[in-house]
C-alpha cells in the first residue's frame, strides 16, 4: 500500500466510488462479464473486448504461430485459467500456464499440435461420458447450449491424462 500513498501524494492516484451500469443486479458475475466483454448491461456476448482487438491484430490466430515474426503466445495467465476477455468466437488469444516449476509444462501446452489437441478433446468428451452415440451438454454463460461428442471411440484402453 506504501506505493499506492506514493501515488496519492503524488496526485497520481483518484478514487472513484459507485461506478456501475445503468439498472445494475449487483451481480458480480454480471459485472465481470461486462468488464471482461465491453458489453453494454443489456447485452450478452461471448467474446472479449480484448480477444475480438487481438484478432483484429492477428487475424487468423491461432493458425501459423509460432513464426519468426511472433514467436510468443499473444496474452499470457500464470495461475488460473484465460478469462472469457480473451475469448473470440471460441478461439482463446491466450494461454494460462498453471505450473510455472516445470519447464516442460511451462513450455509443453502454449502451442498444442492441431492433431493432439484434437486427441486430447475426443478424450476430454470421453471422461466427461460422452460417447459417439450418447453427447454431452455444454452450456455458455448466457444459456446457449450445444451438443458435443466424440467423432470415433478411442482405442481400447486409452483414458483422459493417460
Amino acid at each position: 500500500m506504501s506505493g499506492m500513498q506514493d501515488l496519492w501524494d503524488d496526485g497520481k492516484l483518484a478514487i472513484v466510488q459507485g461506478v456501475s451500469y445503468p439498472d445494475p443486479n449487483f451481480s458480480h458475475f454480471r459485472a465481470t462479464d461486462i468488464y471482461e466483454t465491453g458489453a453494454d448491461a443489456n447485452q450478452l456476448l461471448s467474446s472479449g473486448w480484448t480477444g475480438r482487438y487481438l484478432n483484429f491484430e492477428y487475424p487468423n490466430y491461432p493458425a501459423g504461430y509460432p513464426n519468426t515474426e511472433m514467436p510468443d503466445p499473444l496474452a499470457i495467465r500464470v495461475g488460473g485459467a484465460v478469462g472469457s476477455g480473451l475469448q473470440y468466437m471460441g478461439v482463446s488469444m491466450g494461454v494460462a500456464i498453471n505450473n510455472t516449476t516445470d519447464p516442460l509444462n511451462l513450455a509443453g501446452n502454449i502451442y498444442l499440435d492441431p492433431a493432439a489437441a484434437q486427441w486430447r478433446w475426443q478424450v476430454g468428451l470421453r471422461a466427461a461420458g460422452a460417447t459417439p452415440d450418447r453427447p454431452v451438454r455444454r452450456c455458455d454463460r448466457s444459456g446457449r447450449c450445444e451438443r458435443l461428442q466424440p467423432e470415433h471411440p478411442l482405442p481400447h484402453g486409452q483414458c483422459a491424462g493417460r
